[in-house]
Parts: C-alpha cells; sequence; structure tokens
C-alpha cells in the first residue's frame, strides 16, 4: 500500500486499517515530511509489531513483522524436553515469538520442567491434557493456543541448530512463498 495524507485523525484511522489488511513482511510506503505526523505514526504503530523506517525527510515505510509460535507436543519426554526448549531460545531470531507445549498426559517429571520454564521465560505457555490422546491432539491444543501467523512445530525429542529459524524465515520473506 502506498499512502499519501495529510495527517489528523482520519489518516491514522486509515492507515491502521490498511496495516490489518497487508501480510506480514508486507508494507505501508508514505510520503509526507510533517514532523507531527511523522511522531503520530511512530506512536500509532508502537504496539503493533511494525518496523517504521524513515528513508530521508519525505519518505518512510512502515513493515509488519512476522510473529512465530513455536509449538512442542510432548509425552513422557522430561529427559529430552529441555534440550528441546533451549533450543527455540539459541535462536536469536529478529522477530517476536512465543512457545506452546502441550504435555499429553504424561507420567514422568514434565508438568514439573513445563512449570520451571513457565517461571524462566516469559514467553512460554504450557497446557496439559488429563487423558492421553496421541500426538495430533496435543500439537492441535498447541496450534489452538498459538497467536503467531507462523507456526513451527518441533518434537518434543529433537532440538534446532542456531540461526535455523531465522534462516528459515529469511527464504520465506525473500521468495514471497507459502510454506
Amino acid at each position: 500500500f502506498v499512502f499519501f495524507g495529510n495527517g489528523g485523525v482520519e489518516s491514522e484511522q486509515l492507515l491502521l486499517q490498511w496495516y490489518q489488511k497487508i501480510r506480514p513482511g508486507g508494507m505501508l510506503i508514505g510520503s509526507y515530511s510533517d514532523k507531527v505526523f511523522k511522531n503520530q505514526i511512530k506512536e500509532l504503530f508502537q504496539e503493533q509489531n511494525a518496523l517504521i523506517t524513515y528513508v530521508n525527510s519525505r519518505l518512510w515505510y512502515i513493515q509488519k513483522k512476522h510473529f512465530l509460535s513455536c509449538i512442542i507436543p510432548t509425552y513422557n519426554r522430561a529427559h529430552t524436553l529441555s534440550e528441546s526448549i533451549e533450543s527455540l531460545y539459541k535462536q536469536n531470531l529478529t522477530i517476536p515469538f512465543e512457545v506452546i507445549v502441550t504435555d499429553d498426559a504424561s507420567t514422568d517429571d514434565t508438568q514439573e520442567l513445563l512449570q520451571y520454564y513457565q517461571q524462566k521465560y516469559e514467553n512460554f505457555h504450557f497446557y496439559v491434557h488429563a487423558v492421553n490422546g496421541g500426538a495430533s491432539k496435543a500439537r492441535n491444543t498447541c496450534i489452538a493456543h498459538a497467536r503467531g501467523d507462523l507456526i513451527f512445530n518441533l518434537d518434543s525429542d529433537n532440538y534446532l541448530e542456531p540461526k535455523t529459524l531465522q534462516s528459515l524465515i529469511d527464504v520465506l520473506d525473500a521468495s514471497g512463498c507459502d510454506m
């Protein structure tokens, strides 16, 4: 979207409406030289997961960043789960993310481990099934609680090398493909 505006409340509302319609990675591009309007843009998009860039005194763009939900279904994997979770926090992501784990009625120390991680990381969430329903049901519980436009599934006995997810996101953005 390209925006040419004269500032004011109408312009702010229009920018927000357009911003909601663009896909993550997409941009609003505008031309306006008034410093008051530039400050309004900064305030308006401060809480919108947006990257605001001023190219020069007249040209700016707002890019909608991705939000990644990393999901992990698990059952009796307390002995491998820590390595899986920690590998997600070592990704050096340039976008906001969350980690969601669903314990599918484990009988080992999985729930205690999940409570530890919930205390350790603000963006860590977990859910517990009372009855084992299988990996698909646990995965679906994670997805039902995911807030991201991107979802990455990691099995609880696997881990990622650092920068793996950012590399995938970079390819996604560069190619424009759906993954």
